[in-house]
């Protein structure tokens, strides 16, 4: 088992000692000096290198820093949008009235809108199962409209936002508890 080791080894160090021969080799240009491995030659001209040497940041293309820009635009976005969607707004008993810790989460939201402007999204009011379906629909799309409100407030254009209530009908917590009927009296928020 060590014989195999041994030989692994040696393998490995011969396949490295190549890499560093090979990797810095520089075929010179007719009437050019030769360049040994990361020395500049004294001319203007840019140096070619082979092997498994990185590019530097003026051998990737333009075409590829704006990809790579495009991709981190992308995953920025997503993570934002996730933070978006997963924030919601809760409300009193009864009540449409923006509280002051509904007011920090909207402002965050309306600083997404105003960032991407392009986005639209989708308000949805929800009450907890206490009153009629008739009142907590309409007791729903008071919240959601209490919430658009605020972001127009805020400089977001109305065009930008949908609003739908659902009264009790997708509750977060299905328990006829204060603690379920609290966390079902909310906002929800989705990127269209």
């Amino acid at each position: 088992m060590q014989k195999h080791w041994g030989m692994a080894v040696i393998l490995i160090l011969a396949f490295v000692a190549l890499g560093f021969t090979t990797s810095c080799a520089v075929k010179p240009q007719a009437g050019a000096k030769a360049v040994e491995c990361g020395v500049a030659p004294e001319t203007d001209e840019p140096v070619r290198m082979t092997g498994t040497a990185q590019p530097t940041a003026e051998a990737i293309s333009e075409q590829e820093l704006r990809a790579q820009a495009l991709l981190a635009r992308q995953q920025q976005f997503r993570m934002d949008q996730e933070l978006f969607e997963t924030e919601m707004i809760h409300f009193e008993f009864d009540r449409s009235v923006i509280i002051p810790a509904a007011a920090q989460i909207l402002n965050r939201k309306a600083a997404f809108l105003k960032k991407y402007p392009d986005v639209r999204i989708l308000v949805e009011g929800h009450c907890d199962e206490r009153g009629t379906l008739e009142y907590n629909l309409a007791l729903g799309e008071r919240r959601a409209q209490a919430a658009k409100s605020y972001l127009v407030d805020r400089g977001i254009d109305p065009k930008r936002i949908q609003t739908v209530s659902y009264g009790e009908e997708r509750p977060m917590r299905p328990e006829s508890t204060e603690e379920a009927w609290a966390l079902n009296r909310r906002c929800e928020f989705r990127v269209q």
